[in-house]
């Protein structure tokens, strides 16, 4: 019981370090489950496409996906 504590307090520092890093640099990440037809994106990616994270979750209908935003110059 107390290692499992133990590992879900590291796990909890990794993700806070991780958001911390993303936010920092400005970089989002986003995951796209094709059984599902989910999608997952971190907060700074919502943020980056101008949304609310805690209101707010990217789909695949967002306008990111359709927008200039995704193509490389």
């Amino acid at each position: 019981m107390a290692q499992n504590k133990n590992l879900d307090e590291i796990e909890n520092s990794i993700k806070n370090r991780h958001r911390r890093a993303e936010g920092f640099a400005h970089l989002g990440h986003w995951q796209y489950s094709i059984e599902s037809k989910v999608l997952n994106s971190s907060d700074e990616m919502n943020r980056i496409y101008g949304y609310d994270p805690i209101i707010y979750q990217l789909t695949m209908e967002t306008k990111m996906f359709y927008s200039g935003h995704n193509k490389l110059s």
